[in-house]
């Protein structure tokens, strides 16, 4: 039997406050333990918590807990949240069997460092230092990126235009097949930052891609 509720939501389920209950879901479905998560998603719908918040609980955490490498429990649970008129109880059985099998973030070399920036960029911030923008981050959008054009020191490598899109595929290619070399001189490995903009980028092909981009394209 539900509690009072409050925006919808049952301030107890079948007696068990309803916070306590959330936490206690929550903590095995970080174990990813599926015998007892099952066990508290059932005492949630038996004590009257809407699929409403249920899909959207497991979707929030999946983006909390899981690997960057798991996008298709989070889809599959994005997808419950969106079509939430459409899920049974089967769906939810199934979405919280493939969050607790799915690998966590502190089990993902990449996931934790995802996390250690997120928290320096935070940390960063908030002691009151910005770092300065970047050259190539005027384009011909910005009033300092219409100068930097005007006076020929525009640094157009990462552009949105055509002429930027066929210098990053031409710097790739040239990553690739100088990057060796490069690495055995220089004692690092090659970027796209290491090829210049006429290294990438003939007067010929750019003149055509400006012709493109403005009369084309738009």
């Amino acid at each position: 039997m539900a509690g009072p509720a409050s925006n919808g939501i049952p301030l107890s389920f079948l007696g068990v406050n309803r916070w306590v209950a959330i936490s206690t879901f929550h903590k095995y479905l970080r174990k990813g333990d599926f015998k007892e998560a099952s066990y508290w998603l059932h005492v949630m719908l038996d004590g009257g918590a809407p699929k409403t918040y249920l899909c959207g609980y497991l979707w929030q955490v999946s983006a909390e807990e899981l690997a960057v490498s798991e996008t298709a429990v989070a889809a599959y649970l994005a997808g419950m949240r969106a079509n939430v008129d459409k899920v049974s109880h089967y769906h939810l059985y199934y979405g919280l069997w493939l969050f607790c099998q799915a690998k966590k973030w502190w089990h993902d070399p990449i996931s934790c460092d995802l996390r250690d920036v997120a928290l320096a960029n935070a940390v960063e911030i908030k002691q009151g230092t910005l770092r300065p923008v970047p050259h190539f981050a005027h384009d011909k959008h910005t009033t300092q990126g219409k100068r930097f054009l005007a006076e020929g020191t525009a640094d157009r490598r990462w552009e949105g235009t055509w002429a930027g899109m066929t210098w990053r595929k031409n710097a790739a290619a040239i990553v690739a097949e100088q990057g060796g070399e490069f690495t055995r001189q220089q004692g690092r490995a090659m970027t796209m930052d290491d090829v210049t903009w006429d290294e990438g980028m003939d007067a010929a092909t750019l003149t055509h891609l400006e012709w493109v981009n403005d009369n084309v394209w738009g």
